[in-house]
């Protein structure tokens, strides 16, 4: 059974996560914010419009705190490595510079 539960839990985390970056949020914090209103307007029984925020924040509560952690963890890491490339990009196009 425990090993069921940490397939979940990998199944769940990974749901969040690809959620998450797929929204290309600039503010970390805020979109994890938002997975929590989602689920706590879900379990007042408000309508939640977008499945796929519905099913990530359905995920992300379900998750032990060790899950959530992981969740926060690779999704920092992913907008870090995007705003360092957008900065890398960004870099080569400075107006004003010439090579």
């Amino acid at each position: 059974m425990h090993e069921n539960d940490e397939l979940l839990d990998y199944l769940a985390i990974n749901t969040v996560v690809d959620y998450l970056c797929a929204q290309h949020n600039t503010d970390p914090l805020a979109a994890i914010a938002k997975l929590i209103t989602a689920v706590a307007e879900y379990r007042v029984e408000r309508f939640v419009g977008d499945r796929d925020l519905y099913q990530a924040s359905v995920c992300y509560a379900d998750l032990p705190a060790s899950g959530r952690r992981l969740v926060r963890e690779r999704y920092f890491a992913y907008v870090k490595q995007t705003q360092h490339q957008q900065s890398s990009d960004d870099h080569c196009s400075t107006p004003g510079v010439e090579s």
